[in-house]
């Protein structure tokens, strides 16, 4: 771990009342409404901890600390896209900094288009593995970059949040994410290859999250909620707008599963 993540946890420890932290879960501004379910003992500025990304994508980044129904939980408000800094290994960080903090469990939620068709907007995917063909790795120039990614997604986890789900009375099903870099939109073909490759959907985060984690030695769990249909993929036609307000529209949801999982803890 390097000086700034012990700097960065050494700040966030001196303001946290927990002695020891359950669970962690990382989202971007349009999420952010999720604090709402905290009872919140504090907030503090990505700016103001050393290694904590600054700049294009997380402006607002702030890290939430407080409780969801008396668990002691961390919400890290605010993601380093690659697409915005040409850097997959931004959010290392925020990992190096809640590995040091001891946290439980790392969760993270974002948005993803479907090469599905049984995935439609609004649905949910807790991702069970991810394909990553872009050429590019958080770990990259890492002398301890060699890793075995075999368990990034952490069995337990993803079992808690099936269970979340089912008494959430959400749907959420297990699938394969593609990493791509973004910022633009998968072709068609793309996309059809991502499907023939085993893809269930398509995102531009969480796997580079996932790396990390792993590396941390945090076990770690995604979840994608589907805006639309992937380019050209069952007459997809992804935009901003559109993933906002599906976002929007699914927030209560993610709200209580989110509830549900930390009661399931």
């Amino acid at each position: 771990m390097n000086e700034a993540a012990r700097q960065s946890a050494t700040i966030i420890g001196a303001r946290c009342p927990f002695s020891q932290i359950d669970l962690a879960i990382i989202f971007d501004d349009d999420l952010c409404g999720l604090v709402e379910i905290m009872a919140v003992n504090d907030r503090i500025a990505y700016g103001e901890l050393p290694g904590f990304p600054i700049g294009a994508g997380v402006e607002n980044g702030v890290v939430v600390i407080g409780e969801i129904d008396e668990a002691p939980v961390l919400m890290l408000q605010g993601v380093a896209t690659f697409y915005e800094t040409g850097d997959p290994g931004l959010m290392s960080g925020p990992m190096e900094t809640l590995s040091l903090l001891g946290v439980s469990a790392v969760l993270m939620i974002g948005p993803g288009h479907s090469v599905n068709p049984e995935l439609q907007s609004g649905n949910f995917v807790v991702i069970a593995d991810h394909i990553n063909i872009t050429g590019f790795d958080p770990l990259i120039g890492q002398a301890d970059g060699v890793l075995d990614l075999t368990e990034a997604y952490d069995k337990r986890l993803m079992r808690r949040l099936k269970f979340a789900a089912t008494t959430a009375v959400m749907p959420m099903i297990e699938g394969v994410m593609m990493w791509f870099s973004g910022p633009t939109y998968q072709t068609p073909a793309e996309a059809r290859m991502a499907r023939k490759l085993g893809a269930d959907v398509i995102g531009w985060t969480i796997a580079p999250e996932a790396i990390l984690a792993r590396r941390c030695g945090l076990p770690f769990a995604g979840i994608t909620l589907v805006t639309s249909f992937a380019s050209g993929y069952a007459g997809g036609k992804p935009s901003l707008e559109q993933t906002s307000t599906a976002l929007a529209a699914n927030i209560g949801a993610l709200k209580r599963l989110l509830k549900a999982f930390v009661r399931a803890g």
